[in-house]
């Protein structure tokens, strides 16, 4: 009995600090929560959750479910208590069951005390926020902006930790000024989906533990047609499904680590102290933005008065307050579609490997940055491209013209090469492509000779120190005078020809052959195009590639083979410039029509009367002259005497040749169509016959 009564008891000492553990109510006292508002704030803010028993007063830790200090004050026991005044949470993890806590919202115009808090273990708790800090889309659509820190708003929290959080899914502290540093370590991973901390203090974040971020309900500035065209899905739609992320405004931020993930969206926006970013792991990565400060002045150039006829007031020194200097890139970015990293300091070597982007990539902007080179032509699909405010000396665009708006002032461009502009190119700031002889000289758009180089914005030096020599400049590309609305145009002697070279519109003989190098027919999908008729985007496309292909390749043939005769096809239609050549040669032209090469739809628009009225004017103007054959379509005739823009060029070459001509030719990628031959003259008056 007396062995039976002491393991009793022993196994009563051993049971008792686990019943304790297990204890519900927790002693509402400065050894459990040191802090005295707190104490009080629980006391009125939880008042259901406690009691009183010998003279002490307790706390159910089971059914405190949330904690909000979204109080200025309130009254406990007829007693005022400021909440304001709390400066720590400790003793926050005796509640077992809580699932939300929610700091000061930074719209109340108050002074808080609090400090650092660790919430590190939680089992419940799903959710820390601030309140209405988060960006939130209203129903049409539009982005209600997260509220930026109240003029009086103060709080003492630099630091969070929520580690080993298996519940937390959502964590909101944007516009925490003072937030230094946060921590999600542990089983959080998994659940934490949420994570708004922008236009905080922070100075590192690491993110790389969070696979599941998701951001819903945030907005980082792209449009519905935008979003479904690298995605297939709205904005609206896609924020529920696809990965966000945005540090902005994080102006301490000097470190700021990602690892793989499933992002989709990234804003670094003006976080002006990351020195390095690490993207490899983003391979699903959509759209990146990076904008950081820069600074700007105005001056009057050379220091000359106002009455000074070269004096001209401009913006210069355009310079970046980030400090990015180097971004890593993956392998492969299928998605990618838009990129922006503005207001670093990146050089070559700080952008190697942006090619990657290459395959899907349509806008591009690395504005004020310090770029001396870059290779545009693997970015066959840009259609923005900003490279403005860099150190760039020389720059060609891609020959598929897919650039319509482009930014490159502010440079040291000395020149652009084959400059190939898109048909529907926004000529952004082109007119300060001003830097010759390697001297920035920003928004000037007249020329002086420089007589001091202090007198110049910019002198590149790094890369060629003897262009410290030259001291003068010629700066625009207005075509203008900002002075009066007079156009203007200039010429210059650009080389000498070689008589023995040339080809003459009145060399054909009998007996050549001729080779056209474009389709015809783009005065009539002109025409459709403005008419939005069927399958005008298509049409569209077409006309900027053919349009946009320049004719050198078939003035090289001219050279290499001393071809005798050739003419480029314009505003006469293949038809009028043929009947000129054949006019003044004595001759007569033969038309092979179904030989000649036709643009897509042509045929199709020209049958149904989109013909434009100046290819109208060609066919009746010419037509004393002309033979056609009854065989021959209506239509067909009518593509004969189209007007065309940019079109291709006709070339006389002798029979012997022309099997090495048409294949020299398409070696280069040109088309070579042999479309006629050169005749005797017909005693009818007949200069060109259409067969």
């Amino acid at each position: 009995m007396l062995k039976r009564l002491l393991l009793t008891a022993l196994l009563a000492l051993c049971l008792a600090p686990t019943l304790l553990a297990q204890e519900a109510k927790v002693e509402l006292s400065a050894a459990n929560f040191p802090d005295a508002e707190f104490r009080s704030y629980l006391k009125g803010r939880c008042a259901s959750a406690v009691s009183t028993a010998n003279g002490k007063t307790y706390i159910d830790r089971t059914a405190v479910n949330e904690i909000n200090l979204n109080f200025s004050d309130g009254t406990v026991n007829s007693v005022k208590v400021n909440y304001t005044k709390i400066k720590s949470l400790e003793g926050i993890k005796l509640f077992v069951n809580l699932h939300t806590l929610t700091l000061p919202a930074i719209s109340k115009t108050s002074t808080y005390a609090l400090g650092d808090i660790d919430v590190s273990g939680m089992p419940n708790l799903s959710k820390i926020t601030n309140g209405t800090a988060k960006y939130t889309v209203n129903a049409s659509g539009t982005k209600n902006a997260a509220p930026n820190p109240a003029t009086k708003f103060k709080i003492s929290l630099k630091k969070l930790v929520a580690d080993d959080c298996p519940k937390l899914a959502e964590v909101y502290l944007m516009s925490y000024k003072t937030l230094e540093e946060v921590s999600f370590e542990g089983a959080t991973g998994d659940a934490l989906k949420n994570l708004f901390v922008t236009n905080t203090g922070l100075r590192r974040l690491d993110i790389s533990n969070l696979p599941n971020l998701v951001n819903e309900g945030s907005w980082l500035n792209f449009s519905d047609s935008q979003f479904a065209d690298a995605i297939g899905e709205t904005p609206l739609q896609a924020m529920t499904h696809y990965s966000t992320f945005a540090v902005d405004n994080c102006s301490e931020l000097t470190e700021f680590i990602i690892g793989s993930h499933q992002t989709k969206f990234l804003s670094v926006n003006y976080c002006d102290k990351l020195t390095t970013l690490d993207i490899s792991g983003l391979g699903e990565l959509v759209r990146f933005y990076g904008t950081f400060h820069t600074t700007t002045a105005t001056t009057s150039y050379g220091g000359h008065s106002s009455s000074d006829k070269y004096t001209c007031n401009h913006v210069y020194n355009m310079r970046s307050q980030g400090q990015l200097a180097s971004i890593t890139f993956g392998q492969d970015y299928p998605l990618m579609r838009y990129f922006t990293c503005k207001g670093g300091v990146l050089t070559n070597a700080g952008i190697a490997g942006i090619e990657v982007f290459a395959p899907g990539l349509q806008h591009l902007d690395l504005s004020y940055n310090k770029l001396t080179a870059f290779d545009v032509s693997p970015f066959r699909m840009v259609t923005y491209l900003d490279l403005g405010y860099n150190r760039i000396h020389h720059l060609d665009l891609p020959p598929n013209k897919s650039i319509t708006s482009l930014g490159i002032s502010d440079n040291c461009l000395t020149r652009m090469d084959q400059f190939k502009p898109g048909g529907k190119l926004v000529y952004s700031q082109l007119a300060r492509i001003n830097p010759f002889q390697y001297i920035r000289v920003g928004d000037a758009w007249r020329y002086r000779v420089l007589d001091d180089p202090a007198d110049a914005q910019y002198i590149e030096t790094a890369d060629d120190p003897g262009n410290q020599k030259y001291y003068w400049a010629i700066h625009g590309g207005h075509m203008g005078n900002p002075e009066n609305d007079e156009l203007k145009y200039g010429m210059a002697v650009t080389g000498v020809i070689d008589p023995e070279h040339v080809a003459a519109n009145d060399k054909l003989r009998p007996g050549l052959r001729l080779l056209l190098t474009k389709p015809l027919g783009t005065g009539i999908l002109a025409t459709g195009v403005k008419a939005r008729w069927d399958d005008y985007e298509e049409s569209e496309a077409l006309l900027q590639r053919w349009c946009g292909r320049l004719n050198r390749i078939p003035g090289e043939a001219i050279a290499h083979f001393r071809i005798p005769a050739a003419t480029d096809i314009t505003g006469f239609g293949l038809g009028g410039h043929l009947l000129e050549m054949a006019q003044a040669s004595g001759v007569c032209v033969s038309l092979r029509t179904e030989a000649l090469p036709l643009l897509p739809h042509a045929l199709e628009y020209a049958r149904m009367g989109l013909i434009p009225a100046g290819s109208h004017l060609n066919r009746t103007h010419c037509a004393p002259a002309v033979d056609v054959a009854p065989s021959v379509d209506e239509a067909v005739e009518s593509i004969v005497f189209d007007a065309q823009t940019s079109g291709g060029i006709v070339l006389a070459v002798p029979n012997a040749e022309m099997a090495t001509v048409r294949d020299w030719l398409e070696a280069r990628g040109e088309l070579a169509v042999e479309i006629g031959e050169v005749l005797e003259a017909r005693p009818d008056g007949k200069y060109l016959q259409l067969r």
